[in-house]
């Protein structure tokens, strides 16, 4: 059985998050997952810093898995780019060149009974005089 350590889940200083990992060289954790899983606004530590926490780890055995997140882009990224490219063959699929509607007139039945305004085709409910 291996053990892994999850990213931070909340926004921690920097000497905490170097705290944190350093003290963990020394746990029986086969694999630890750096990065945070916070706003990338809010992080304390740049790419680098996490880099050399990485080498680190990796010099005391550890596997580490940086940066879990990107991945996820990375694939997302992919699909949006396969869909993009695969848009034109469904679109050329759907026939939408037979859908042109070149008369106007014929679109109704009795469209062209009804009178100038929308209203004048339909049915006049009778009013009261005097209101």
């Amino acid at each position: 059985m291996r053990l892994s350590l999850g990213p931070l889940l909340y926004p921690w200083s920097r000497d905490a998050i170097e705290a944190f990992y350093a003290e963990r060289v020394a746990d029986p954790v086969d694999i630890v997952y750096l990065g945070e899983t916070v706003c990338a606004k809010r992080r304390s530590l740049a790419t680098d810093d996490w880099l050399a926490l990485g080498r680190e780890l990796a010099a005391a055995g550890k596997q580490v898995v940086l940066d879990v997140y990107s991945t996820v882009g990375l694939y997302a990224v992919g699909i949006g780019i396969a869909v993009m490219v695969v848009s034109p063959l469904i679109k050329k699929l759907m026939h939408l060149d037979t859908l042109a509607d070149d008369t106007v007139d014929d679109d109704l039945e009795g469209q062209s009974a009804a009178g100038l305004e929308a209203q004048e085709g339909g049915i006049h409910p009778a009013t009261r005089p005097g209101n």
